[in-house]
């Protein structure tokens, strides 16, 4: 943490994450063995052991996989990292410095929030990157639970695939799920062109009034960002996820997690969408784990390497102040609670889920009656956010 804050057009930078050994030390590495993919997390000592993260910060910081052995598809998994933050976070502007991210038949890397119960039954999660095997566009999805919409009133470069961000609703395959967005493929927003293009920058801005997520080429990084002063007022690209909260509460996006993991196989590379780029990864899930665990010398590109991880805060931060002419669903959560001082310890309370007025009609809220009705909505969600999360 930076004990004398750094100001910048507005912006405080709160934390640096470093590189190499005081980035790791940020994280706890999650051992929890094999996953319903075909990953096997391992602790901080075998990672460094193993060579699956980096001492020297020379090459800024690296998350790799085991590239090297044969394992079976019976067995406990081919070694990965998945790393989950110690502190918590909420509102604030995250720039993201990515110089490579995992790529190859098989893999699916995620960097993503989550805000989660004591039994990790997800209560909300954003998906800052997240793609499988070889595809060039990422997927940023939301989710939260009951009463979050996204507004009709907004303008961005991803294409919105859905509206209802409510994840304790049940899955059904082959539709949309939650608020899930798609990155341009042809933006070089993650996959192979990212990496050969010597990534870029994710920048994250999350405040009471909205969530907005840029991606910015190598090429075309702002000199703010690159100087370490961010000021968004000043960017003049539309953000790839423009996420007003009109129609959904802040509240759900306070004190989350922050995810980096490497997984293989799992339920959506289990589709077998991807024949025209992985032949091999069919719908049956088995296929997936053999070919990942008999072809090490295929995972060279899957690996996380970070330039950097900067957190900042608004000196003055905005109010809650949704559009009273967006027309939201009759059980839309637009009220806001929260007074952020994040980050915090991951040990802290997480609180509530977001309780308050649901919007009736916006002919009722222009006519000075915005909040109709009551509804309370507590953190005791049930089902997990997303099918994605089941398997990451």
């Amino acid at each position: 943490m930076s004990s004398t804050p750094a100001v910048s057009a507005g912006y405080s930078l709160i934390q640096d994450f470093g590189v190499a050994g005081a980035f790791y030390d940020n994280f706890n590495f999650q051992n929890t063995g094999r996953t319903s993919g075909f990953a096997n997390y391992v602790d901080r000592a075998t990672a460094e052991a193993s060579h699956l993260i980096n001492s020297s910060a020379s090459n800024g910081t690296l998350l790799t996989v085991d590239s090297t052995n044969v394992f079976s598809p019976n067995s406990t998994g081919r070694p990965s990292i998945r790393l989950e933050s110690k502190n918590l976070y909420g509102w604030g502007l995250y720039i993201f410095d990515v110089a490579h991210v995992p790529s190859g038949c098989g893999v699916w890397p995620a960097m993503w929030f989550k805000k989660a119960d004591s039994n990790d039954t997800i209560i909300a999660e954003i998906d800052v990157m997240e793609t499988i095997n070889l595809r060039q566009k990422s997927e940023h999805n939301l989710f939260s639970g009951k009463g979050c919409y996204a507004s009709p009133d907004r303008q961005q470069l991803g294409t919105a695939m859905g509206t209802d961000c409510d994840a304790t609703k049940p899955r059904v395959q082959g539709t949309v799920y939650g608020c899930e967005n798609e990155g341009d493929p042809n933006a070089g927003g993650i996959g192979p062109a990212f990496n050969a293009n010597g990534g870029g920058v994710y920048a994250m801005n999350l405040d009471a009034r909205a969530l907005n997520l840029y991606f910015f080429p190598r090429s075309s990084v702002p000199a703010d960002i690159a100087a370490g002063t961010p000021n968004p007022g000043s960017w003049t690209v539309e953000p790839t996820i423009n996420f007003p909260f009109d129609c959904c509460s802040p509240d759900y996006f306070d004190k989350m997690t922050m995810v980096i993991n490497t997984n293989f196989c799992g339920s959506w590379i289990a589709l077998g969408t991807d024949q025209a780029t992985c032949p091999m990864m069919t719908a049956d899930p088995a296929a997936c784990s053999a070919y990942v665990g008999a072809n090490p010398s295929s995972l060279g590109e899957a690996y996380w390497q970070f330039n950097s991880i900067k957190y900042y805060k608004p000196t003055v931060p905005p109010a809650f102040a949704p559009n009273t002419t967006a027309t939201c669903p009759s059980d839309a959560i637009v009220t806001s609670s929260l007074n952020e001082s994040l980050p915090v310890s991951a040990s802290a309370p997480l609180g509530s889920a977001p309780t308050g007025a649901s919007v009736a009609a916006k002919s009722q809220a222009m006519g000075g009656a915005r909040l109709a009705s009551k509804a309370l909505l507590t953190a005791s969600l049930v089902g997990i956010c997303g099918w994605a999360l089941s398997v990451l």
